[in-house]
């Protein structure tokens, strides 16, 4: 748009604004929106818009910039030469995160909706200055050396993060910051209120004094012109609980004069802690040959380890299974069992004269807690 005007009308694709005086009205932009320099010092006012892209602005003067019932589902990016650039946010806007990327006065004013979201100062050049005027939920800065005021209005959360070292936020009177972070050496100037004030750095000059403040051990900071060393320790958190293992599902593969098959078992029940599948396989005859097993569980990639048959220890190995752990539960194989590819279920009925075989052992993963399993099969 090269022409000052009133525009309205969805833009399937992104828009470009290279002039002042415009408004967009009653518009869907599906893409980005550019306020470009063309605006010069102009007015752009973006009433009952939806951008579902960005807005990039590069354009627009100290009194120029008004978004009125207007949603902005990406990022608002402000980027003007000189750092003088007003944005209002009005009426039922929602604006949820602005990256600051030069000075700026960001204003909220008769709002009736949530306005400006998350503001991050990311740069701004020297001789530039962020204004935040309005009730702001969280504002980060990670420009160092960057001057912000606080001009009328509320911060919630004001993180000074590990890059904005040298960074000064101004709180004229009334003003209130509830919670402030320090990860680097900045400040706090002018005469609103600090509800709270965290410092985990060093050359941290906190002009106005907190309602509560902590400084954490081995750093030092200088509270109303006097110095503070930090001794505050966090308790260690106690760490969080392990997730159980869960097995969902075990089948056994067998080979009968039919070929393969594979049998999964119904359910998987829990008694006292103990995942148990049963298998009957008494309706096969003594030629059918058992050749592996599968165990589906959450998580997948855990590890089986056996420790007995039929209440013999595989330590003692006179079972004659190998006591290996097994790490793909996917394919337990009996030849990484007992050698042979396969045992027919007449030489296992002869061993446990045509009873039942219970195979136990436990799943295992970092992390999480041992859960024991028991395979039953019926013979």
């Amino acid at each position: 748009m090269n022409n000052s005007g009133e525009y309205s009308g969805d833009i399937s694709e992104n828009l470009l604004v290279n002039t002042g005086d415009v408004t967009l009205k009653g518009m869907t932009v599906k893409g980005t929106l550019y306020l470009a320099e063309g605006i010069g010092d102009g007015n752009v006012t973006l009433d009952n818009v939806t951008v579902h892209g960005d807005i990039l602005v590069y354009g627009g003067g100290e009194n120029s910039i008004k978004l009125k019932d207007t949603v902005v589902d990406g990022n608002l990016y402000v980027l003007k030469y000189d750092g003088k650039v007003r944005i209002v946010a009005a009426g039922n806007t929602v604006v949820n995160n602005t990256q600051v990327l030069s000075g700026v006065n960001l204003e909220e004013k008769d709002l009736t909706s949530e306005g400006f979201g998350k503001v991050e100062v990311i740069s701004a050049d020297p001789g530039e200055e962020v204004v935040l005027d309005g009730d702001f939920d969280e504002v980060s800065v990670t420009a160092s050396g960057s001057k912000l005021k606080l001009k009328n209005g509320t911060i919630g959360t004001l993180n000074m993060e590990n890059d904005a070292t040298g960074s000064v936020i101004e709180l004229d009177e009334g003003t209130v910051v509830n919670t402030v972070l320090f990860d680097t050496a900045a400040g706090i100037s002018g005469n609103g209120t600090v509800k709270n004030a965290v410092v985990k750095a060093d050359h941290v000059i906190l002009d106005i004094v907190p309602e509560n403040f902590t400084v954490y051990k081995g750093f030092t900071a200088r509270v109303g012109g006097n110095e503070v060393v930090g001794d505050y320790v966090p308790e260690s958190e106690p760490a969080p609980a392990p997730v159980a293992i869960v097995p969902k599902s075990v089948s056994v593969t067998i080979k009968t004069g039919e070929g393969f098959k594979t049998l999964t078992a119904e359910n998987i029940t829990k008694k006292n802690g103990l995942y148990v599948a049963e298998f009957s396989l008494k309706s096969y005859d003594d030629n059918t040959q058992l050749f592996s097993a599968k165990i589906e569980a959450e998580p997948q990639d855990v590890v089986l380890t056996l420790t007995a048959v039929n209440g013999i220890s595989l330590s003692t190995n006179g079972t004659g299974v190998n006591a290996e752990i097994i790490e793909n539960v996917s394919d337990i194989t009996v030849k990484s069992l007992i050698g042979a590819e396969s045992v027919s279920l007449g030489t296992i009925r002869s061993l446990v004269g045509g009873g039942v075989v219970y195979i136990d052992g436990y799943l295992k993963k970092d992390g999480y807690t041992d859960v024991p399993v028991r395979l039953i099969l019926a013979v």
